[in-house]
């Protein structure tokens, strides 16, 4: 500890015993307050609602050690101290958001609540001035980002997609968080009565770990407030989207993201940081079938998602787009409309590069001959087929036309529209994990000679 910062420690220290002295001697220090009904967890995946009380100190308490002569001491002790004095009126924070850090504000952090006053002492001061300490010293202000997902159910652990990204099992804290925030929501509206069960498929979130410069900002003496442009908010977007894509192109399946929140970390918080968290509630989700976990899909998924994220991934707009769209195809809750994204997909895939000639021709054509990679039993022939069959589909539903029943067959059988583009997109996530994986093993290249496979000998 310098010695500046030592000077502080002692004037603070004395003033804080003295408050604490005030505290224990005063009959009126202590103000009870009914706060509203708040979630609380109750063990085994279960929230209530239970009514609080919070006790705080009184605003006559308040006034009355802010007017020790201790304090004024411990105040020109932090004037003449660099890191307090390089934080006192100035804004503090990070580019999300800064507030005003004035004196009392850093003294009242190392006093005792009054639940806390029996533990107040030399061991209780040190610690939360280590805390104070740490905060004025601290370069970077550290979050969190959660999508809460409706739809995955895990296996248990926790999946690391990438450094500071993590699919795991939400904690009763953050399940909490959801239920204040209306990301989670009862069966019942939040009476004393309401209770929430946490349901598996529920209980998954895809987290993110990562850090902003702590920014201070003179209102007085600096030109202008440091431009708010904030890359890193657009990527924590980016990458929920794309687990949500790398699970719905490995399993066809629908896993929604029901809320997105930002937040101080918990472990790493700064008493500088400002609080602000942005956050962003979805709709609520019908007909979601759950994903389950098991090691091959938690395999695939972090394989998957780290192609998805490669820069040659998005240079790559034929694969990008046939990836997205399967994305919103397992969003889909009408067949026809299923049908036209996995068309979308499939044209982009297959046909980045041809005119506007004999389209379903060539795509089933290049359907066949990529093939589905061991997915379906099927020969060449059959996909041709199918291909050819469900891009006349394709065009009928685009253009309001209804299709006959004959025009829905899976080989010789008759099947209903939603069987017949369950088979269609699982031929179509195929041939684009096949891509996927073709562009992984040369190190984000991928050129296919269509040509070449319908002529291989010339």
């Amino acid at each position: 500890m310098s010695a500046d910062l030592r000077e502080f420690y002692s004037a603070l220290k004395s003033w804080a015993d003295e408050a604490v002295a005030h505290f224990r001697m005063s009959s009126d220090a202590v103000w009870a307050v009914d706060a509203d009904e708040d979630w609380q967890y109750a063990g085994a995946d279960t929230y209530c609602v239970q009514p609080r009380t919070d006790t705080r100190w009184s605003f006559a308490g308040l006034d009355r050690v802010r007017q020790l002569d201790s304090y004024a001491r411990a105040r020109a002790a932090g004037g003449h101290c660099p890191p307090v004095a390089a934080v006192l009126d100035k804004l503090v924070g990070s580019a999300l958001g800064k507030s005003r850090v004035d004196f009392w504000r850093l003294a009242a952090s190392v006093l005792p609540a009054p639940e806390e006053l029996d533990d107040y002492g030399p061991t209780f001061f040190d610690r939360r001035f280590e805390h104070l300490a740490s905060s004025l010293e601290a370069s970077q202000v550290h979050f969190h980002s959660i999508h809460f997902l409706d739809g995955l159910v895990l296996d248990g652990g926790v999946i690391e997609l990438a450094p500071g990204l993590t699919l795991e099992r939400a904690t009763p804290e953050e399940v909490i968080r959801g239920l204040k925030l209306g990301m989670l929501r009862p069966e019942f509206p939040m009476v004393s009565t309401s209770t929430f069960n946490l349901a598996e498929r529920q209980a998954s979130v895809i987290k993110r770990r990562w850090t902003l410069p702590r920014v201070v900002f003179d209102p007085i003496s600096d030109e202008r407030e440091p431009h708010r442009d904030l890359p890193e908010w657009d990527e924590r977007e980016k990458e929920g989207r794309a687990v949500l894509d790398a699970i719905a192109v490995l399993t066809g399946r629908r896993v929604s993201v029901v809320g997105f929140v930002t937040f101080k970390d918990p472990a790493a918080t700064s008493l500088l940081d400002d609080g602000w968290s942005p956050l962003r509630v979805y709709p609520s989700v019908v007909g979601v079938s759950d994903v389950k976990g098991s090691p091959e899909l938690t395999q695939n998924l972090r394989r998957t998602y780290t192609m998805i994220r490669h820069p040659a991934f998005a240079r790559n707009k034929a694969l990008a787009l046939a990836v997205r769209r399967l994305g919103l195809a397992a969003h889909r809750d009408l067949a026809e409309d299923r049908l036209l994204d996995v068309f979308i997909a499939a044209e982009a895939f297959y046909l980045s590069d041809a005119d506007n000639l004999e389209l379903s021709y060539r795509l089933a054509l290049r359907a066949a001959l990529w093939g589905t990679d061991g997915a379906l039993d099927w020969s060449r022939q059959q996909i041709f087929d199918h291909m050819k069959r469900g891009y006349g589909l394709r065009s009928k539903y685009a253009h309001g036309t209804e299709p006959k029943p004959k025009d829905l067959r899976l080989q010789d059988r008759q099947v209903s529209l939603a069987e017949f583009v369950a088979v269609t997109e699982e031929i179509v996530r195929s041939a684009v994990l096949k891509a996927m994986r073709v562009m992984e093993q040369s190190n984000g290249q991928l050129t296919i000679d269509w040509e070449a496979l319908v002529l291989p000998d010339c």
